[in-house]
């Protein structure tokens, strides 16, 4: 059997599925299924620059900043990961600001002239930080809360440890000094939130079923028939979403699936 049902309904339905010989859940016996709920915190700054620098073109992100990704200071506050986004303000955009500045005023030829200038210097600057895996961070179903059949709604417990806060702060300030830099006006920091985008841990990897849910090939440590594929698997997140190793997971698991039915035969 294969369970790929992201990481917050993966252990929900692993902890839902109890009887005489599963007490606490299936693939549960280190009490770490739902545990160790990771993602990213996301924190960016916006601003006018003075020169243009043409947003809204091409992919999301084109360039990054990668010096802070990794190195002695993780034993401080986390690691970061910084963006230049093509994006411009995404939330408000081209529409919002016509909208803004006919309410200002401007009409006919200078409403054109006044849009095309903002749109070409709406910069956007993201970091990301990871997150450190907490085991009080974790996801159980909520029997006081049903969907529409009656399926219990999973509970999140979830705080943004100090560690990331840390990290993002050290990134505002490498933030503002580049808006400076650009000579930018309206500079604003975005409130800190926690990324819907990548959703980790829940039911981890690791040697020691005393301590973790599946082994390295992502079989439950608690049942040799069962499988446990995509990101809930990570011990721990970094600060970039790992779709690649998600994949490469995936497709290793598949190949032992695929070698226990040709040992069988």
């Amino acid at each position: 059997m294969v369970l790929a049902a992201h990481a917050i309904e993966t252990p929900k339905l692993l902890l839902m599925s109890r009887d005489e010989r599963t007490s606490e859940g299936v693939a549960n016996s280190s009490d770490t299924v739902g545990r160790y709920l990771m993602s990213h915190i996301d924190q960016g700054t916006r601003g006018l620059t003075r020169a243009p620098i043409y947003p809204y073109r091409g992919p999301v992100v084109t360039s990054a900043i990668p010096e802070y990704r990794d190195g002695p200071f993780r034993a401080e506050y986390s690691a970061i990961g910084t963006s230049i986004s093509n994006e411009g303000w995404r939330h408000l955009g081209p529409q919002a600001t016509a909208i803004a500045l006919i309410k200002q005023g401007f009409t006919g030829q200078r409403l054109k002239e006044r849009i095309a200038w903002r749109t070409e210097c709406e910069l956007t600057l993201g970091s990301t930080a990871e997150t450190l895996p907490d085991p009080t961070n974790r996801i159980v179903p909520d029997e006081t809360r049903t969907d529409a059949i009656g399926i219990p709604r999973p509970r999140i417990h979830y705080r943004i440890d100090e560690y990331a806060k840390a990290g993002l702060a050290l990134a505002m300030r490498r933030h503002e000094a580049i808006f400076a830099a650009l000579q930018s006006t309206e500079v604003e920091t975005l409130p800190m939130v926690t990324s819907s985008g990548t959703i980790l841990g829940t039911t981890r990897m690791g040697n020691d079923p005393r301590n973790s849910v599946v082994d390295r090939d992502l079989r439950a440590h608690d049942h040799a028939n069962l499988f446990i594929v995509g990101g809930m698997v990570f011990p721990t997140a970094g600060m970039h979403p790992p779709t690649l190793t998600i994949a490469t997971l995936a497709l290793r698991t598949a190949r032992t699936i695929r070698q226990g039915f040709v040992d069988r035969n």
